[in-house]
């Protein structure tokens, strides 16, 4: 196996162990859940209103930094300084960016709830609203994670930093 073969699988292992814990725990958890919460209309809230934001994040976010930032700064991951500017230039950006759509998010909740969870109304829907905006925090978080993930990513650091 060639030194660059190995260092790949050297690198990619976390990944790969990492993934084959995750998924086990995810059913888990959602074992879990259904143990504790059941089939219940809380239950359905809870998800919607967790999903919802993960959802946007998926769509505006995972999307957009793979195929634009990724590249762009892997062509500066050996000259630290334009790494440097370029990072904080998209963290800034990134930051603006999902505050906006948090704040906009926050102020269309109420109709955000309806498109997404039809079915859901009086005292129900006024929780899914809340819960929502509650949890639009994590949209900004992910958002930021996604811009350090793809820093990382792109100067080869896929797990804990060596």
């Amino acid at each position: 196996m060639s030194s660059s073969r190995a260092r790949l699988a050297r690198k990619g292992l976390p990944i790969l162990i990492a993934t084959l814990i995750s998924r086990p725990l995810g059913f888990l958890r959602e074992a879990v859940q259904a143990a504790l919460f059941g089939a219940s209309r809380l239950t359905d809230v809870f998800i919607i209103a967790y999903n919802v934001p993960e959802l946007i994040q998926t769509l505006f976010f995972s999307g957009v930094l793979s195929n634009f930032f990724v590249p762009i700064i892997t062509r500066y991951r050996h000259q630290r300084e334009e790494l440097s500017t370029v990072f904080s230039v998209t963290m800034n950006g990134a930051l603006v960016l999902a505050l906006t759509l948090a704040s906009l998010c926050y102020v269309t909740a109420p109709w955000i709830m309806t498109v997404a969870a039809p079915g859901l109304t009086g005292a129900d829907h006024d929780l899914a609203v809340f819960l929502f905006r509650f949890m639009l925090p994590m949209l900004i978080l992910h958002c930021l994670l996604a811009v350090i993930k793809g820093t990382l990513n792109s100067i080869d650091h896929y797990a804990m930093p060596e």
